[in-house]
């Protein structure tokens, strides 16, 4: 394979950015499972100690310029299945027919 064509079939960054928005925004429409919802806070997390751990080893500020926009998405993503969890937690006993309060 040539570097032509290697280059060729990589994704552009910013569509890589643009599926993120797309599944922060299919997280508020969709509703998923408490479990699924866990998996994607405990994946945030993870993203956001390896963040932590890559800014602290770099030598240059510039060799990490990603990281404004890196901290919105992931920030913007917790928020929303922080947010979202609790609230179908509580809700999903009324779409059943089942009583939120005894």
């Amino acid at each position: 394979m040539s570097a032509a064509t290697a280059t060729q079939q990589r994704v552009p960054p910013e569509a890589i950015l643009a599926l993120a928005v797309l599944g922060v925004l299919a997280i508020l429409i969709i509703p998923l499972p408490a479990p699924l919802l866990d998996g994607l806070l405990a994946l945030n997390v993870a993203v956001s100690v390896t963040m932590l751990l890559v800014s602290l080893g770099l030598s240059k500020p510039l060799e990490f310029s990603v990281f404004p926009s890196l901290l919105l998405i992931t920030t913007l993503v917790a928020r929303t299945i922080a947010t979202q969890q609790p609230a179908c937690l509580i809700l999903s006993p009324l779409l059943t027919g089942g009583k939120v309060f005894k």
